[in-house]
């Protein structure tokens, strides 16, 4: 099997949603761990950063998994390229093994974000799942109203 035909064969929306999921989970831990100082400090209000950061993670990787399509992607790649900049910025000023991790995720972000079947998302209208698809995504349609 050449890498071109694994490339196209690869469930690249799925994983998308993992590492957004995966990065939720590790926001999380890191939130958990800046409340835990900062009540040391006496500055509790510190929480508040990396608390939202984890909310718009995990925000991102449901609207992702429901099939909001359009605004998703632009979003999700926005603050990919953006997060990606600012760690080539650091592993810039120095070496550091977290960092290096944070690049290559990143990376791996963006390119799952161009393969075709995200990338195809584009062309779909934005917006909340089609009238005709299920939710949960099994079994027989149901029509709205």
């Amino acid at each position: 099997m050449s890498l071109s035909t694994r490339w196209h064969r690869l469930d690249a929306a799925a994983w998308v949603h993992r590492l957004l999921v995966l990065q939720a989970v590790l926001l999380g831990l890191v939130t958990i761990g800046v409340f835990f100082l900062g009540a040391i400090a006496g500055m509790v209000w510190v929480t508040l950063i990396p608390a939202g950061l984890t909310v718009l993670t995990g925000w991102l990787a449901h609207a992702w998994d429901a099939g909001r399509e359009r605004w998703t992607w632009w979003t999700v790649m926005t603050l990919g390229v953006l997060a990606a900049a600012a760690d080539l910025l650091r592993l810039a000023s120095g070496m550091s093994v977290l960092t290096l991790l944070h690049v290559l995720a990143d990376a791996a972000l963006l390119a799952l974000l161009i393969h075709p079947d995200c990338s195809a998302r584009l062309g779909r209208p934005s917006g909340p799942r089609s009238a005709t698809r299920t939710p949960g995504g099994g079994g027989p349609s149901v029509s709205r109203p």
